[in-house]
């Protein structure tokens, strides 16, 4: 490294240091936080500029939450939504993941999409935002997104995950929650349907995704993806929502709705508080609840068995025939043992 370099890069290492003294955030890749900060520094930080909070929750309890890390698999709809609601609860630690960049086609959902940060990874925006909000936030990005090679270190000192996986990765989607349960983290998954939210929350000490959804490594995608939707909403609340006529599913396309995705942002980030600060009155799987905001009406589901349940097992004969109209590939139903 010539002279002038190094020069260089002792000025830029001291404004770097000099922002974060002041509080203030680089959007650059040069660090995820302020290295120098102390934990008074993130103490009163936390206190002074989410104060806001207080009075929902003692001020024990923001710094509690300020603590612990958050994973999000996903950063679209449902996880770019819920992770700007999540900053704003307080939370600083973040692991996120997700491949893909922001596209014209996501703006009609995605805060984070815009002329400015279309064509940019997901992850790396992301980041800017919560920086932008909070300097002291410490953020792991997986730009390649989850991935059997990584899942460990996505996974690594979370206490809770966010599944923003996006609908049609089943098989991803199944390797987190399968992790996630050997290592005993809580998992929320939300699926905005139509004008519906539908709420799932895994536990540690609760019955496993596989068995829930009555799936593994060999169902097929399409069949996945049909058990995990009836098995999210058994009630079928949203199934007037859609234009049959319009929908791209075959494509791997699935309509999306702006007041769904941010409902379902608020209802993770009350939840997440609940769970992390052990307070949390929702029940878990096998409980299930979906939210039909267009008639204001909600439905609790409890399913002992699962998909595997007789009722269930005949919905799903119904739901199958009418998937065939979007998909091709559906089997017909056939148990493994």
């Amino acid at each position: 490294m010539s002279p002038s370099s190094k020069v260089r890069s002792k000025f830029l290492l001291f404004i770097t240091s000099l922002f974060c003294l002041l509080g203030i955030s680089l959007q650059t890749a040069v660090a995820s936080r302020c290295v120098d900060a102390t934990a008074t520094d993130i103490r009163s930080f936390t206190l002074e500029t989410f104060n806001r909070n207080i009075g929902l929750m003692t001020p024990e309890q923001l710094l509690t939450l300020s603590e612990k890390r958050v994973a999000i698999a996903g950063i679209g709809g449902l996880g770019g939504e819920a992770l700007r609601g999540l900053v704003g609860l307080g939370i600083r630690k973040f692991s996120n993941a997700d491949p893909d960049v922001l596209d014209k086609n996501n703006r009609n959902k995605q805060s984070l999409a815009s002329e400015r940060t279309e064509g940019r990874l997901k992850v790396e925006v992301a980041s800017e935002y919560i920086l932008e909000r909070n300097p002291y936030a410490e953020i792991r990005s997986f730009k390649e997104g989850v991935r059997e090679e990584n899942i460990d270190r996505f996974l690594e000192g979370v206490d809770m995950v966010i599944d923003g996986i996006d609908v049609f990765a089943m098989g991803v989607r199944r390797q987190i929650f399968m992790k996630a349960h050997e290592k005993g983290i809580p998992v929320l998954t939300i699926a905005p349907l139509g004008r519906s939210v539908s709420v799932m929350l895994f536990r540690p000490d609760g019955i496993t995704y596989d068995r829930y959804f009555d799936v593994n490594e060999k169902t097929n995608q399409n069949e996945h993806l049909l058990k995990f939707i009836l098995g999210m909403a058994p009630g079928f609340m949203h199934r007037n929502h859609y234009h049959e006529q319009y929908l791209r599913m075959s494509e791997g396309i699935a309509p999306s709705y702006i007041g769904s995705t941010q409902i379902a942002a608020g209802h993770v980030v009350d939840i997440v508080r609940g769970v992390l600060l052990g307070n949390s009155e929702i029940s878990s799987a096998p409980t299930s609840y979906q939210y039909d905001f267009s008639k204001m009406q909600v439905q609790k589901s409890h399913l002992a068995m699962g998909n595997r349940g007789p009722i269930q097992r005949l919905k799903l004969v119904v739901a199958r025939e009418k998937f065939r109209r979007h998909f091709i590939d559906l089997p017909e139903e056939k148990q493994e043992p």
